[in-house]
Parts: C-alpha cells; sequence; structure tokens
C-alpha cells in the first residue's frame, strides 16, 4: 500500500484538479478506532479485548480482532495505533462505508479516489491534505472487500 501512497501524492503534484482523492482526516478511523488511538482507546472504542495480541518487528505490536488488525508502535500501556484495516462488514469508517459494501458507497462518500490495479483486486486511495496518510479499499468484483488507514514512515 506504500506504493500507491506514492501515487497519490504524485497525482497530487500533477493536476491540480486531481484532488478528488483527498480525504479529511476525521476519515482515518475504522470501528470507532482512530489512527494515532492508544492500545486502551482502541479497546474501550471496540468494546473488548483483542482475540490475540501479536508480538511484530514493525511497528512493535499488533491487536487482532475477528476481521480486524491493528498495528501499535510503543508499547501496550504507552502506544499508539499505526495502522488499522479490516474486513469486517460491522467496523465502519465514521462515513458509514463498511467492507463488504458495493464500491459506490465508497464513491458516494468519499468521490473516486485514486486506483492501482492489481491481479485480483483493485485498490482505491483517499489521502489526507500534504498526503502524510490515507484511507485505502481493497476492491473485488465491485465490493470492497477491506478497508485500511495508515500513515506513511
Amino acid at each position: 500500500m506504500l506504493g500507491l501512497m506514492v501515487i497519490l501524492a504524485a497525482t497530487s503534484a500533477s493536476s491540480p484538479t486531481a484532488r478528488t482523492h483527498e480525504i479529511d482526516p476525521a476519515q482515518l478511523m475504522l470501528g470507532g478506532v482512530r489512527l494515532g488511538a492508544s492500545p486502551a482507546e482502541a479497546r474501550k472504542a471496540l468494546g473488548r479485548s483483542p482475540l490475540r495480541t501479536e508480538r511484530v518487528v514493525i511497528p512493535d505490536f499488533a491487536y487482532v480482532y475477528q476481521g480486524m488488525r491493528i498495528e501499535f508502535s510503543g508499547t501496550e500501556r504507552a502506544g499508539s495505533a499505526e495502522s488499522i484495516s479490516s474486513r469486517n462488514p460491522e467496523l465502519c469508517t465514521p462515513a458509514g462505508v463498511c467492507p463488504g459494501m458495493p464500491e459506490k458507497a465508497l464513491h458516494d462518500a468519499y468521490g473516486a479516489g485514486a486506483r492501482v490495479h492489481r491481479a485480483s483486486h483493485d485498490i482505491v486511495g483517499y489521502s489526507t491534505p500534504g498526503d502524510a496518510c490515507g484511507l485505502f479499499a481493497e476492491v473485488s468484483d465491485g465490493k470492497i472487500t477491506e478497508l485500511s488507514a495508515y500513515c506513511q514512515p
């Protein structure tokens, strides 16, 4: 997905009319969990503890829920959410866009977005002003299969 952030930045720089993919930073939230949230805030927003905690090299650890993954930097006492991804149709953006919805819901809420074609799916992306962070939708057969929010390192 980092490649899409580069494409979004290049598209923004190349044309003043290409900003159809810009998104309000308040939309970088899935299931009530915002980027930058602490582990405690994530647990509170989701109303439960994760199914499991995984130790990873970068960022530092991840909470895994049914159909959702939140990666944190720092510690479980003082960490912050660096990326959030969801395949769970109950965990949506503040605009009400959820995995499982038709792609049209994404366009109705956020506009056309920047699109990258992959062999098995497309990725539609929206960047925040300044292109540091974004919301990304994996789309297959006209349906949103996954939503992700993260910032470039």
